[in-house]
């Protein structure tokens, strides 16, 4: 696999299970968040339909917490700080190899970048049996 952005963190996990041998060519790492698709609870969904105000509200509080990283993005860039630890926090608990870790922790402040969710890429690039190579891949992407 040639390349770790949005299709790659998507594809590489659903590989990883089927490939005997996996390489992953990586220039530039990204910042990747955990993902987690939760199901509602019927109860919630209940509580929804009966109060749609409610839904609202979980809608509204949702939609401006994801808004307001516009202020980190735009100067603010200290409000980055919590988004970045969650990231070095998703790549730790993925990754076991602390050299491994290194080259998968970018060395830009978070946002600089498109922002990347998963729960699965990391444990996939953990796996004995994927090799994630960053050294001359300049040379390979040109």
């Amino acid at each position: 696999m040639i390349g770790t952005g949005a299709s790659a963190i998507q594809f590489i996990p659903e590989i990883a299970k089927e490939a005997a041998e996996l390489h992953v060519y990586q220039r530039t790492p990204a910042w990747v968040l955990p993902r987690k698709n939760v199901k509602i609870p019927e109860s919630i969904r209940a509580a929804f339909t009966r109060m749609p105000i409610l839904a609202k509200a979980v809608r509204a509080a949702i939609y401006w917490s994801a808004e307001s990283l516009s202020m980190g993005l735009n100067g603010h860039l200290n409000l980055m700080r919590p988004l970045e630890s969650i990231a070095k926090w998703n790549i730790a608990q993925g990754i076991d190899d602390p050299v491994l870790r290194g080259k998968l922790t970018p060395s830009y402040r978070i946002g600089c970048k498109r922002i990347l969710g998963s729960s699965d890429y990391y444990p996939a690039l953990n796996r004995p049996t994927t090799t994630v190579i960053t050294e001359g891949i300049s040379e390979i992407t040109e």
